[in-house]
């Protein structure tokens, strides 16, 4: 594995910059919600964009900026599934955050469970405890790992990324040539035991994949010639966590 590699395949990773908005200013719902889908002309033209937006929602002081922000990762993350637009299931999910389902009444609204959970969450990353972050997502009904790292990236995008089954399976096949490349020495123990299900086991690993991913970034900015990845809009960044987690992401598309 070659570090130039990851710089090709974050500037090829594309997934669609699809979000929400809110039409009421004053209370934000379901009904409220408007959302933007992948084939929309409204979709953000780089993920830069769309990474900036969901930071502000989720860093803001007020309460239904948060609420619309862990309502539009939700829908990102599962708006584009195979290559096709996967709107009506990704509606549906976002729903489930106000209205519950069949199998659990809990919303982020009861309690101010969303919001609570979320200022819970960025006093664990601000102490740059993010096994406890990780742990305090769970508490968010209807996420799951995936859907519940998803928010962590776009909270913190400087420390943490995305941990899904594709990333799992991908840090399997290549966990040593990964630990090789790093900057600094990290602890070999970052594949969760399960990539779906929260498991107090895991929260160590997560915090020790986060770590994985900021060694790879702090390798990749120190080399002047990889310092560098180019957005759909041609704009370059240096890189984050997330940045190396979207190339891993990329990769192991492109290895199925």
């Amino acid at each position: 594995m070659d570090i130039s590699e990851f710089v090709q395949a974050r500037s090829n990773y594309d997934y669609p910059r699809a979000h929400v908005k809110c039409t009421d200013n004053k209370v934000v719902s379901f009904k409220s919600l408007r959302f933007i889908q992948p084939s929309s002309t409204e979709v953000f033209g780089a993920s830069k964009q769309l990474d900036d937006y969901h930071y502000n929602l989720l860093h803001s002081s007020k309460s239904n900026d948060k609420i619309l922000g862990i309502a539009s990762v939700q829908y990102w993350g599962r708006c584009f599934v195979k290559g096709r637009n996967n709107h009506k299931q990704a509606e549906t999910r976002t729903k489930w955050l106000f209205e519950g389902n069949a199998k659990s009444e809990k919303t982020i609204l009861e309690n101010n469970v969303g919001i609570n959970t979320l200022d819970k969450i960025l006093k664990c990353v601000q102490n740059n405890d993010l096994a406890g972050a990780f742990w305090a997502v769970k508490e968010i009904p209807h996420l799951g790992v995936s859907f519940g790292s998803k928010l962590l990236a776009f909270i913190n995008p400087e420390k943490m990324g995305v941990y899904d089954s594709h990333i799992a399976r991908y840090l399997c096949r290549n966990y040593k040539a990964l630990s090789d490349l790093c900057e600094n020495e990290v602890n070999p123990d970052f594949i969760l035991n399960s990539p779906t299900a929260f498991r107090s086991s895991d929260k160590e690993r997560f915090q020790n994949y986060s770590l994985l991913l900021q060694s790879l970034a702090a390798k990749l900015n120190a080399d002047e010639e990889h310092c560098h990845w180019q957005d759909r809009d041609q704009s370059k960044h240096t890189w984050r966590a997330v940045d190396v987690e979207r190339a891993l992401f990329f990769m192991a598309q492109e290895e199925n």
